[in-house]
């Protein structure tokens, strides 16, 4: 019996060994594969883009030569450089040449497989466009680069597809004033046709290459009605993060490599667009490069593996039948104790994960409750205050009626502040739009200094007005511009808190801004953030203050963007604060409007 099971364990490990090299040394050859395949695809995307952007840097320095936007002749001959150039070029569908308002001065297509001119009277205007929008606030010498997406015409996809990528120039004179952008529509269906072309790969070609964007969802997949499901209605769901939520996990989670799970061996890697773009000589990067990426994954199926295993298997185990059959009973149970052992860890480390989720959502909420408190703190105390005062103006009987009136009318002014703090978090939960109409920029900071009232004389702060005579009309949401000026008269005046009265100053400005816009600045003579915490100011849950949550200006910003405007802050060169936000403006005054309004 000893000799037995002696001789059983040198065949079975033998065996074992044999195998296991045998199938280690299959999946080493699959994964060289998968890299060969991956640096293919990979060089070719990136080729493609460097081409498009050398292309775009072409076009933009003929149109800086001819002066398009001055001249009428330069005109003409850009438009003929830009059809000599479609029709030499089968990688591009439009060329757009738009001034700084997002109105097409100059752009070809293909009309009938060929390169024409858009006549004027088909010349479109892009200025609510994210291409124009992205591509306007940048700087000379950066691209912007669009999502790939397919070519859509009048709301509809076009058939058959059309895969682009948009890339965007800023357009500048030799000042370096920026008088427009070019727009350059790069067909990537070659691009994705070479793709599917080295796909495949193994012995019998069941791997296969897939290309992702950042939400999940194939560009090129191994079935073409998985393909494109962010831009269809019925395919939304078609997504890896939902068809295989465990792969995508760890495929979003890092930048590249190479693992094992149920269904398959994967290889992926990162590509930036944007990245690949500043690598052209002499081109900056775009502001925000790793906003959009996609994913390259190389899969090859778990059945391959088996079928080799169960090839292997039948050529190295079929001597050692017999004492596998003895050795049959105590591994199944072995295997049943190492499936439950995993079972009980994968159910263990599930829990953990919801519990961690648990308890972040708990601290959110915690933090959202707090600011929500923070918010009604002042009107609920102002209309306490205002009530005292309209108790004690009862009792005395020689005070007049006008000016119990004016106390009520704050009081219901201070109710209706609390009452839209709640409205906007109710309607941050429903995604409501914006209620915005056409107001004088000067009343409305004058409104707010009111609603402010109280917690400028609780820090006994002195405010100072240089306001714009006369006032700008804004197109702008009359509560959540006040709720940005009360969030930032609320931070200058707690920053002053230590100081004496006397050097307690807020000053509120407005200046015309560029782009036919105003700014507003809120400054005072606090000591402000360090430079290091500059730039950390307008993010979510970060604050100066011990009991502060952090939340004032990340959601002031979030509002003046919504707003189509701009929010910074800096430090005064001597001493205080700044910050400073724009807004658009509809018309330059209001003729209707009083400017010595007082806001009282």
């Amino acid at each position: 019996m000893l000799l037995a099971i002696s001789t059983s364990i040198l065949i079975v490990g033998g065996a074992f060994i044999f195998y296991q090299k045998e199938i280690s040394s299959y999946q080493q050859k699959i994964a060289i594969e998968q890299a060969h395949h991956l640096k293919i695809q990979t060089t070719a995307i990136r080729e493609s883009l460097r081409h498009a952007a050398h292309s775009l840097l072409f076009l933009n320095q003929q149109i800086r030569v001819r002066q398009p936007f001055t001249s009428t002749v330069g005109t003409k001959e850009l438009a003929e450089i830009f059809i000599a150039f479609l029709n030499s070029n089968e990688l591009y569908d439009r060329i757009s040449l738009l001034d700084k308002q997002g109105k097409e001065v100059l752009a070809t297509h293909y009309q009938d497989d060929k390169a024409v001119i858009v006549p004027p009277r088909e010349l479109r205007y892009l200025g609510q466009r994210d291409d124009f929008v992205q591509t306007i606030m940048l700087n000379a010498k950066e691209i912007y680069i669009s999502p790939m997406v397919l070519a859509t015409r009048q709301g509809k996809i076009i058939r058959p597809l059309q895969p682009i990528i948009e890339l965007g120039m800023p357009v500048v004179d030799r000042y370096g004033k920026k008088l427009g952008v070019i727009i350059l529509e790069h067909l990537v269906t070659n691009l994705l046709s070479y793709f599917k072309q080295v796909t495949r790969f193994g012995d019998s070609g069941s791997g296969y290459s897939m290309l992702l964007n950042q939400q999940g969802y194939w560009l090129v997949g191994s079935d073409p009605q998985d393909e494109w499901g962010f831009m269809f209605a019925d395919r939304k769901q078609r997504r890896l993060g939902i068809r295989s939520p465990a792969v995508w996990r760890r495929i979003s989670s890092r930048l590249s490599g190479h693992f094992f799970l149920y269904g398959g061996q994967y290889r992926f890697v990162t590509l930036y667009p944007a990245e690949i773009i500043s690598s052209v000589s002499k081109l900056l990067s775009y502001r925000n490069p790793r906003q959009s990426f996609w994913k390259l994954v190389s899969r090859y199926p778990d059945q391959e593996f088996m079928a080799i295993r169960n090839e292997v298997r039948t050529e190295v185990f079929l001597p050692a039948l017999i004492i596998l059959l003895l050795m049959n009973g105590s591994l199944w149970i072995l295997a049943r104790m190492m499936a439950n052992r995993k079972q009980v860890e994968q159910d263990l480390q599930r829990l953990h994960v919801q519990e961690r989720e648990r308890a972040s959502q708990l601290e959110v909420l915690g933090r959202l409750s707090a600011e929500i408190a923070h918010e009604l703190h002042q009107p609920l105390s102002a209309i306490r205050s205002y009530t005292d005062s309209c108790l004690r103006i009862v009792k005395n009987t020689s005070l007049q009626g006008d000016k119990l009136t004016r106390i009520l009318m704050k009081i219901s002014n201070q109710a209706e502040r609390a009452g839209s703090v709640v409205q906007q978090v109710g309607n941050f939960t429903r995604n409501r739009e914006m209620q915005r109409c056409s107001m004088n920029l000067s009343r409305l900071i004058y409104e707010t200094l009111n609603l402010a009232e109280l917690e400028v004389r609780k820090y006994r702060v002195s405010i100072e007005t240089a306001l714009l005579k006369p006032s700008p009309l804004v197109f702008a949401d009359r509560l959540l511009i006040q709720q940005v000026l009360l969030n930032l008269l609320r931070n200058a005046c707690e920053s002053m808190a230590g100081f004496h009265p006397a050097r307690r100053k807020l000053t509120i400005s407005t200046d015309l801004a560029e782009n036919s816009c105003v700014k507003v600045s809120v400054s005072d003579q606090g000591p402000g953030p360090t430079i290091a915490k500059l730039e950390q100011i307008f993010e979510p849950f970060f604050s100066l203050k011990k009991e502060g949550m952090g939340l004032g200006l990340s959601v002031s910003q979030s509002i003046i963007r919504s707003h189509e405007g701009h929010i910074w802050a800096r430090k005064l060169p001597n001493v205080g604060f700044v910050v400073c936000f724009t807004l658009p403006i509809i018309e330059e005054t209001d003729p209707m409007v009083e400017e010595t309004d007082d806001g009282n």
